[in-house]
């Protein structure tokens, strides 16, 4: 399924969505040049589709972008997501998979760049978690928890922000309405 069906990520700039692969996989294609294009259409074996009225150029093919689009998830959805990022690297057409959660918790790439930390709960659980970006050589920032418990700061922000006293809080806390984590 793509991103969207009426339009790409930038209506009328075309080829550029999200398309399915054989493997449930998604895939990121930006192909709107026209020499971008042509290689695209080379890699998937349509390099008739380059000389087409309808998508020659990049006016026609932002006029036309959910034909083509529907030709594109037409040809990825034959392959795996393997297949589809060998073929367009090697043809230079700008691609990259849709990671889900597990992927990255999975992939080589992340791991070697931290962008996978993980850092022990305060219940004791190992949670995994985005690293820092951008990354920056003299203050390169830290993660140094996983986060506070469920209300910890509840009290205290309702106190500032929300001008309720002790009283309110534990009030709302016995009506279940907040909770205060902080004890």
């Amino acid at each position: 399924m793509l991103i969207s069906t009426t339009t790409g990520l930038l209506p009328g700039v075309a080829p550029s969505n999200v398309y399915p692969t054989r493997d449930g996989a998604d895939i990121v294609v930006a192909a709107n040049a026209d020499s971008v294009f042509a290689r695209l259409c080379t890699a998937m074996g349509r390099p008739d589709l380059a000389t087409d009225a309808r998508f020659a150029t990049h006016s026609a093919r932002g006029a036309n972008e959910r034909e083509l689009d529907e030709i594109v998830a037409s040809w990825t959805a034959e392959h795996s997501i393997d297949e589809v990022l060998a073929v367009l690297d090697q043809h230079g057409v700008p691609a990259g998979q849709i990671y889900t959660a597990a992927e990255m918790l999975r992939d080589a790439h992340f791991a070697a760049r931290d962008m996978l930390l993980r850092r022990r709960s305060i219940q004791g659980w190992d949670v995994p978690m985005a690293g820092i970006v951008p990354k920056f050589s003299r203050t390169p920032g830290s993660v140094r928890t996983a986060g506070p418990r469920l209300g910890e700061h509840t009290r205290a922000i309702l106190r500032e922000y929300g001008a309720v006293d002790d009283a309110t809080f534990d009030a709302l806390c016995k009506r279940g309405v907040v909770v205060d984590g902080a004890i």
